[in-house]
C-alpha cells in the first residue's frame, strides 16, 4: 500500500495552523512541524493523497444541551421550524445560518429522559474556510476539535469520570466526560484564570453531580507523545489531533 499524507488544520485567532505527516498502513512515518499559514489554498502544494482534518476550536461552536421525554424522542426532527423555536434558547437561525448536527442519548440521571445535544458552527465560518478545497471535496474532514479529543482520550485516559482541560493558542477549554458523555464546559478561558474555573467546576458542576472527578490536563505525557518529538504544552494538541486524524481516515 503506497504511503498516505495527512494535514491537520486547527484555526485559531487570525491564523491557521497546521501539521502534516505521513502514514502506512495506519502507522505513522514521519511528521512535519507546526507551521502557521494564512489561506488553506497553499495547502494544496500536497499531493492527491493528503488528507486534510480541520477542527473548529470549542469558541466557534454553538453547543446547546436539553433534556427531553423519551416518548417525544420520534417527535424531534432538527431541521424543522417546530425544533428549533422549541430548543432553541439563543434564538439562532440555525438553519439557514449554520451547519450543525444533533445527538441524544441516555441520560445517565434518569432512564426515562434523553440528552439531546445540539452542537452547529456558523456556515460563513467553515465555508471561508473550505472554499480554496472545494476542487477536492472528499478530501477533507471537519469536525469539533473538543469532541476529537474526547474519542482520542477514551484510548488514553483510565479514568470513568474526570474534567479535562488543554490550551490552544492563549486560552483554555474545558470539557468532562461524565459516565461516557461528553461535556464542553468553558472556552476561551485566559491563562490567569484557569486554575479560578476549574475550582469553581469542581464546586458548582461536581455538587450538581453529586461525586467527585479527577482533573486531567492535556500535555505530551498524556498520550506519550514525547516519541515522536519534543513539544510543550501548547503544541500537544496539534500531535494528539494528528494521532486522532489518522485514526479516523
Amino acid at each position: 500500500m503506497f504511503k498516505k499524507n495527512i494535514s491537520i488544520i486547527i484555526p485559531m485567532n487570525d491564523d491557521i495552523k497546521y501539521l502534516t505527516a505521513k502514514y502506512d498502513d495506519k502507522k505513522i512515518t514521519s511528521i512535519e512541524g507546526i507551521k502557521n499559514i494564512n489561506s488553506l489554498e497553499k495547502l494544496k502544494i500536497l499531493n492527491l493523497n493528503c488528507r486534510h482534518v480541520i477542527l473548529i476550536p470549542a469558541e466557534k461552536i454553538y453547543l446547546s444541551s436539553h433534556i427531553i421525554k423519551k416518548k417525544e424522542n420520534e417527535d424531534i426532527k432538527v431541521a424543522e421550524k417546530s425544533f428549533y423555536e422549541k430548543y432553541n434558547k439563543n434564538n439562532i437561525d440555525l438553519i439557514n445560518d449554520y451547519y450543525y448536527d444533533s445527538i441524544h442519548f441516555a441520560d445517565p440521571e434518569n432512564k426515562n429522559n434523553l440528552n439531546l445535544k445540539l452542537l452547529a458552527v456558523e456556515k460563513e465560518y467553515i465555508d471561508s474556510l473550505t472554499k480554496n478545497l472545494d476542487k477536492y471535496p472528499n478530501n477533507y474532514l471537519v469536525t469539533a476539535l473538543p469532541t476529537a479529543l474526547y474519542s482520542l482520550n477514551k484510548k488514553f485516559i483510565k479514568q470513568n469520570n474526570y474534567i479535562f482541560y488543554y490550551k490552544i493558542g492563549c486560552s483554555y477549554t474545558i470539557t468532562a466526560d461524565y459516565k461516557n458523555t461528553l461535556d464542553l464546559l468553558h472556552s476561551q478561558i485566559k491563562e490567569e484564570n484557569i486554575e479560578r474555573e476549574i475550582k469553581k467546576i469542581r464546586k458548582y458542576y461536581l455538587n450538581k453531580k453529586n461525586t467527585d472527578m479527577a482533573v486531567i490536563e492535556g500535555g505530551p505525557e498524556l498520550f506519550n507523545l514525547g516519541k515522536f518529538k519534543n513539544i510543550d504544552k501548547d503544541e500537544f494538541i496539534f500531535l494528539a489531533s494528528l494521532l486522532w486524524g489518522v485514526n479516523e481516515w
